[in-house]
């Protein structure tokens, strides 16, 4: 049964879960640098060159769950760095990345969800995973 009006009432649920939840609106990323690895977002990459961005690993416990998604607007081979071996983990390659590299074409894109200190690769289109 749908919600009265088409809404979903907020209740205790702020509106950063709210927009996380629903997708959210998108933080665009122009330059390269730091990603928070403590709050859920969906990243737009703008940067015409290639973007070297750095994730730290979630906190065991209080990040389990937190959600990125990082999508190119840009025909470039950006990155994602975490600090040590392991840091990634997709299920398909070895246990010791720490580089997703996107191939150079708009639209590819991957969705990073937090476990127990690592990140876990729920979805991902056109990137890879090195050591």
């Amino acid at each position: 049964m749908g919600s009265p009006g088409g809404f979903i009432p907020l209740g205790t649920f702020g509106q950063q879960a709210a927009n996380a939840m629903l997708g959210g609106p998108f933080i665009g990323i122009a330059t390269s640098g730091a990603v928070n690895p403590h709050a859920p977002a969906k990243y737009i990459i703008t940067k015409a060159t290639a973007a070297a961005l750095t994730l730290a690993v979630p906190t065991a416990g209080t990040d389990d769950g937190v959600q990125i998604e990082f999508i190119s607007n840009t025909a470039a081979a950006h990155t994602i760095t975490t600090p040590a071996a392991g840091d990634i983990q997709d299920g398909n390659s070895t246990g010791n990345n720490t580089v997703m590299t996107f191939n150079a074409k708009k639209g590819a894109n991957c969705t990073l969800e937090a476990y127990q200190g690592i990140w876990i690769v729920t979805t991902e289109v056109g990137c890879s995973l090195t050591s």
